[in-house]
Order: C-alpha cells, then structure tokens, then sequence
C-alpha cells in the first residue's frame, strides 16, 4: 500500500479531488462542516442510483425501485451529515443491507452465466469495500473507495437486474 501512495498517478488523484471539493463543495454549509455540500462526491455518487430508479420503474421492476429509492433517501442524509451515528446511520444501515440481501437472492434467479457473473462480481465489489471500511489501513482512502464501492457499483448492480431479471413480486 506504502507504493500505491507514492505513485504519480494516486498523488494526482487526491490532488485533484482535494482541488473539486475546494472549488466546488464550499458552500456556507459545508465550509462550517456541519454538512456537506450538495456537490460533494459522497453526494453526487448516489446520481446514478437515481437512473437506476427511473429505470426500474420504467421495467415495472417495482420493488427494486422501492428499495432503491429508500437506500438513496437514507444515504444521501446520512452522507450529508457526515456519517454522524444516529437514527438515519441505523436506517441507511438497515435499507443498504436489505437492498443488497435482496440482490444476493437475485442471484440465484439470474437468467444465464453471463448475467450471474457480472451480478456476482458487483456483489463481491460491494462487499469487499464494506470490509474495506472498517480496516484503519484504509481509512485515508474512504472518500474515494466508498462513493465508487458502494454508491456506484451497487447501481450499476440495480441497473443490471432491472434490465435482465424478473421482480419476485
């Protein structure tokens, strides 16, 4: 990991990310941090969940579209609050873990090969950044790995069985 953070190309990421979120994200809320900004990348990663819900609905894949919709509510609170420990932390807990059982049931209904192994690798995605974030070795890579690890990733995973699953419901 120490060569990972001494690369040209890891330095300019969090360089660059250091730079949007002082260029974009500092609003009065955010620069009190008492709230992050509505353009913080823990917030603006949840975009493509959004997608996922109006194509959900789109497929009549209604119970996807639900479960999504309170996961997306509860994360962006939470995030915004900066991951305080309360009632929304429990909720946004409670609803990503029900989301994500809900995918490992769906597949075991997947339609093909293909479609299982994309579902599965998105799953274990999904869960190796969940473990990731509680390892202090990793602590300084929260902000990137959690946003993409389990914001995008698991969209993309909603995406993919709203396009080629059927609901259980």
């Amino acid at each position: 990991m120490r060569y990972l953070r001494n690369t040209y190309i890891y330095q300019m990421c969090v360089a660059i990310v250091g730079s949007l979120d002082d260029a974009v994200c500092n609003v009065p809320a955010a620069l009190s941090r008492r709230q992050r900004a509505w353009l913080d990348f823990q917030i603006t990663s949840h975009a493509l969940f959004v997608v996922s819900i109006a194509y959900s609905v789109y497929m009549r894949f209604y119970e996807l579209a639900l479960l999504t919709t309170l996961v997306v509510g509860c994360s962006v609170r939470y995030h915004r609050n900066r991951e305080r420990v309360g009632g929304i932390a429990y909720m946004d807990n409670a609803a990503a873990s029900v989301l994500a059982l809900y995918g490992v049931c769906q597949l075991f209904a997947s339609p093909s090969m293909t479609i299982l192994f994309a579902n599965s690798s998105m799953a274990m995605l999904s869960v190796t950044t969940f473990a990731l974030s509680f390892v202090s070795r990793y602590k300084h890579m929260y902000r990137i790995i959690h946003p993409i690890g389990m914001h995008v990733v698991p969209a993309l995973w909603c995406l993919n069985v709203a396009a080629f699953q059927r609901p259980f419901i």
